[in-house]
């Protein structure tokens, strides 16, 4: 899977895009669903570990976020609660290195072995939080809070390795992520204020793991700058 295309979930990803867009104008024309977009830039630190041992230092990343949204005022409490749903494209790109001694020679100047990993996923993300404003009228400051389904589908996922044994490179690859987990659940939380149509947000990503083995653990960790615009606010 060193950079490949899954075609299953691309045709998850047409499909959810579809179906949102329709429900969103089918809502807010019916009710008083807000319609919106959203995007933004953020920073992401993917975290490589093995029983909560670090096993490789990947590099900060900026990562890309933008999508549409649609948000429910929750009845009773409009002008408090409400209900906020999102769809968004996010991508990031990091990479990592290592320098390791080959063990198994007498000469470790000559022998040795070095690891070049790049993992860049194209996620499609569905989120829903339940959003709090604490202020009424055209300026409003709200927190928000839920969770988020994530789907890649697609990625640059791979491990450059080479050899060096008496000063000759043999080059093999391998997925540098393993038994790579295509989709994933987690939480995720924001604060911001809106004002008339215009809104900003900071939101923190804990990340989901993305990989199946049970003795690893590898996630994203990822703070983000968005900015709103609702269509009918």
């Amino acid at each position: 899977m060193h950079c490949k295309r899954f075609t299953f979930f691309g045709r998850i990803r047409n499909s959810l895009v579809l179906g949102f867009v329709c429900i969103s104008l089918a809502a807010s024309a019916q009710s008083n669903a807000i319609l919106g977009m959203t995007g933004g830039m953020g920073i992401t630190q993917l975290k490589y570990n093995s029983y909560d041992k670090s096993i490789y230092s990947f590099k900060q990343a900026y990562s890309s976020y933008s999508g549409i949204s649609l948000e429910f005022p929750m009845h009773k409490i409009e002008d408090k609660g409400s209900f906020y749903n999102e769809l968004a494209f996010f991508r990031f790109k990091t990479t990592a290195s290592t320098h390791v001694i080959d063990s198994t020679s007498a000469d470790p100047d000559n022998n040795f072995y070095d690891n070049n990993l790049e993992f860049a996923p194209n996620i499609v993300s569905l989120t829903h939080m339940f959003r709090y404003t604490f202020t009424p009228g055209n300026f409003k400051y709200f927190v928000s809070a839920g969770v988020y389904n994530n789907f890649v589908i697609s990625s640059n996922n791979r491990n450059t390795i080479i050899h060096t044994r008496n000063a000759v490179q043999d080059t093999t690859y391998e997925d540098a992520i393993p038994d790579f987990a295509v989709h994933g659940l987690m939480i995720t939380a924001g604060t911001g204020f809106i004002y008339k149509n215009i809104g900003f947000e900071i939101r923190f990503d804990p990340g989901r793991n993305f990989t199946r083995l049970y003795d690893y653990s590898i996630y994203a960790m990822s703070f983000t700058a968005q900015l709103h615009v609702r269509f009918n606010p």
